[in-house]
């Protein structure tokens, strides 16, 4: 799924006032986080590296870490496993309906 179709598919599931809501990319990028915080998405699972710089959490094995989700352009695919996007889809509705 695309950053534009995460946008599309949100949308659809907004209702009332929310449903014409702006969905940025800070907001997909929260998203993404929540995810990885609850999950270990296999696509951003790496190695272990001293000179690694996107660390977001390191791993229980102590051999690899999660690295920090990245949201590119609307174009670029949504940088978690497929089975996740969903759920990233579902924190996006979750903030934008929060009053």
């Amino acid at each position: 799924m695309t950053i534009a179709q995460v946008k599309e598919v949100s949308s659809l599931f907004l209702k009332g006032d929310n449903s014409s809501a702006d969905i940025k990319n800070n907001i997909i990028s929260l998203a993404l986080q929540e995810v990885a915080i609850r999950c270990e998405p296999v696509t951003l699972i790496k190695p272990i590296d001293e000179n690694a710089t996107d660390v977001f959490r390191k791993l229980i094995d102590d051999e690899n870490y999660i690295r920090q989700p990245v949201v590119g352009a609307d174009t670029d695919e949504l940088d978690i496993d497929a089975d996740l996007q969903m759920a990233v889809v579902f924190f996006i509705c979750a903030y934008l309906s929060y009053k």
